[in-house]
Formats: C-alpha cells, structure tokens, sequence
C-alpha cells in the first residue's frame, strides 16, 4: 500500500519531470540548426537516465555533464551515453 507522503514525493517527481522535458522540447524547437542544448544529470538511476536517452535522440542535445554518489552507476551511465552517442566526454 502507497502512503500519502509516497504518492505526492513520486507525483512532484513526475510532474518535475513532465516539465522539463516540455521545456527542453520548447528550447529545441526556437533554436537554430547551428546550436546546441547542452544538458547534464545529476543522479543518474531512474527516470532522470529515461528523460536523457529521450533528450540525445536529438542531434543538438549534448550531454555535457553526469553527477552520481554512486561511482559504479556514473560509469556505467556514462557507457551508455558512450554508446548512444558514439564518443566520450572528458571527466
């Protein structure tokens, strides 16, 4: 059973969320196709790593930063965004 504190924590969270991604689509869609918007994540489990694969499907989102207190989550999030995009930032 779902407490009360739990529902509205996960449902701010989602709403955060929501409102990012609208955000950055409205960024992305009054930028020319000579920018780039350039992102980072701090806590890199979760929906935060979801909304960031979303974000590099685009060809002008660069991931310029990942944050974790996790080391074994950050390296293996920043494989992935390695993969994803075919090269490796610096640390």
């Amino acid at each position: 059973m779902t407490s009360r504190r739990t529902f509205l924590k996960s449902s701010g969270t989602a709403a955060a969320g929501l409102t990012l991604v609208s955000s950055l689509s409205a960024t992305m869609a009054s930028c020319s196709v000579n920018e780039k918007v350039n992102v980072g994540l701090v806590g890199c489990n979760g929906m935060g790593f979801v909304d960031l694969k979303t974000f590099l499907e685009n060809p002008q989102v660069e991931c310029i930063a990942l944050c974790d207190i996790d080391e074994s989550v950050l390296n293996r999030r920043a494989a992935d965004v390695e993969k994803i995009r075919g090269k490796k930032r610096g640390h």
